[in-house]
């Protein structure tokens, strides 16, 4: 059986848009995010180069089925 909690973090880069910080936890079906967004682009009219907060919370309505158990070719 497998662990019912996770953390992640990393990055994301969009190119010649935005670069963003990624941190979250999984808690069994839920999946609750948390980033902050700095915009890289010229566009700076709306952002004034300021970068964003974003949240997310997700929720995996059902669960991905075991896969069957594996069985090797017996010619191997």
């Amino acid at each position: 059986p497998g662990r019912e909690t996770a953390v992640f973090f990393g990055s994301e880069y969009r190119w010649g848009d935005a670069i963003a910080a990624i941190f979250g936890i999984n808690y069994q079906t839920w999946q609750l995010g948390f980033s902050y967004d700095i915009n890289t682009s010229k566009f700076n009219a709306a952002t004034n180069s300021n970068g964003g907060f974003e949240l997310s919370l997700i929720h995996i309505w059902r669960k991905v089925p075991n896969l069957p158990t594996v069985k090797t070719c017996p010619i191997f």
